[in-house]
């Protein structure tokens, strides 16, 4: 009998299993607030929260409509910081909705 190496296996099931992207999408999560802050400012923390990524499209839910259409106006220069930080994860359109 032979022995593997755990630190081997998770990531060959993870990827095996289609999870990683969910992983990754964990992780924007956890970021997004210091990505709005580096592009839009601080003023833009705590008023929006990723909720989805499906078809490429990240869905963001918004405190209201006022802050879904200033994030609107940045949507470029977020979708460039968040290719900064997590090149893997393939979005190329923000929806934001309130």
């Amino acid at each position: 009998m032979s022995w593997t190496s755990i630190s081997w296996v998770i990531p060959k099931k993870i990827k095996q299993f289609g999870i990683e992207r969910l992983f990754q999408f964990s992780d924007l999560k956890n970021e997004w607030d210091a990505i709005l802050a580096k592009t839009a400012g601080d003023k833009f923390k705590n008023k929006s929260k990723p909720i989805n990524l499906k078809n490429e499209v990240l869905v963001v839910d918004c405190l209201n409509s006022v802050w879904a259409n200033e994030l609107r106006l940045r949507e470029i220069r977020i979708l460039e910081e968040i290719k900064n930080k997590n090149s893997q994860l393939k979005i190329n359109k923000i929806s934001f909705i309130s």
